[in-house]
């Protein structure tokens, strides 16, 4: 999600996700139809993906979820209008079964799991990478898995995600495109959407590991984590992954210390924090330059942006971000197309 805001529609989209939440939590009758219209108002943010996560959390966070799949359901209702031609429009475009080349793009391969317990080496020259990084880091898979093992169900969905994510890595292309009618470019959306699924649980699961249980299962990621970072060479891990894997190794095998344990915790959601940043690519305004295009789908003519910026135009574009910001299209990153 943090190295995607800057393209406007994700942020436009992920801007009611909070209202959608509390929407949900609201007891009474007022809840569906304000569950509605923020659903409603998300849709036509413009992100599916974001707006994807935004549904799927705002039912695990509810109280009663019966009247929050009522709520989504009418917000549905209220875009269908929009969100049937869109389909459509979708489907005919650069997307749907006939560019499958395109649409398959971007999976997540097996060995790309690991980067949830430590991040890994930067992707293959010519591989399509579209989830940059999938780092959670253990203590928070730790709490995450904890959490949500009284409701073990809630697990079927990011699993089912995940090998969504996965298929075309494992030679399930066809049976991809047949499940998703060819409308997901980059499968590793799904990675994305049933990793942010556990998010909820992680404040559940906190409690039970600062109350001294889950050790044997934190041995076990954590041991796993120390395991990746040992697998190549990138020193950052260590400081974003190992030091925290090794922290929640020892509160695992000693005698239950609540502040061995809490440290743990606030060592590895600082972690994750930091191996986030370099996401953001933050740089100084006098930085932000005509380039050569990164993706090359923004080189080989199969994706139109309109309108073009003129030639004249992209010194102005560069010289800050409020002058990208006032430009009039919906992507932020113009230099890239």
């Amino acid at each position: 999600v943090l190295v995607t805001v800057g393209v406007l529609n994700n942020l436009e989209t992920l801007a009611w996700l909070p209202w959608m939440v509390l929407a949900s939590r609201v007891n009474g009758r007022k809840s569906i139809p304000l569950l509605a219209g923020t659903t409603a108002m998300a849709w036509l943010g413009g992100e599916p993906q974001v707006w994807a996560m935004a549904v799927i959390l705002t039912f695990v966070a509810a109280k009663q979820r019966r009247s929050v799949a009522m709520g989504l359901i009418l917000g549905v209702a209220l875009v269908t209008p929009q969100l049937v031609p869109f389909l459509y429009w979708v489907a005919e475009g650069d997307r749907g079964p006939a560019a499958a080349a395109w649409v398959l793009r971007g999976a997540v391969t097996p060995a790309d799991w690991a980067g949830v317990l430590a991040p890994v080496a930067v992707s293959p020259e010519g591989r399509m990478v579209y989830a940059e990084s999938l780092f959670l880091g253990a203590p928070i898979v730790v709490c995450a898995l904890l959490g949500v093992w009284r409701t073990k169900w809630v697990l079927a969905v990011p699993a089912c995600l995940g090998l969504l994510a996965t298929l075309p890595e494992m030679g399930g292309g066809g049976l991809f495109l047949g499940l998703t009618g060819g409308l997901v470019r980059y499968p590793s959306r799904f990675a994305l959407v049933g990793l942010v699924i556990l998010i909820p649980f992680v404040g559940r699961g906190a409690d039970e590991w600062l109350e001294g249980r889950g050790r044997a299962l934190a041995a076990t990621v954590s041991s796993l984590s120390l395991v990746v970072c040992f697998w190549g060479s990138l020193p950052l891990r260590w400081w974003v992954a190992g030091i925290p894997s090794v922290l929640m190794l020892i509160a695992a095998v000693a005698p239950p210390r609540r502040w061995l344990r809490g440290g743990a915790l606030v060592v590895g959601a600082a972690g994750m924090i930091v191996a986030a940043v370099p996401l953001l690519g933050l740089r100084a305004n006098d930085q932000l330059q005509v380039s050569e295009p990164v993706w090359p789908e923004a080189t080989d003519g199969s994706r139109l942006y309109s309108p073009t910026p003129a030639e004249d135009m992209m010194p102005w574009l560069s010289s800050g971000l409020e002058s990208r910001r006032l430009w009039p299209v919906g992507y932020l990153n113009l230099s890239d197309g």
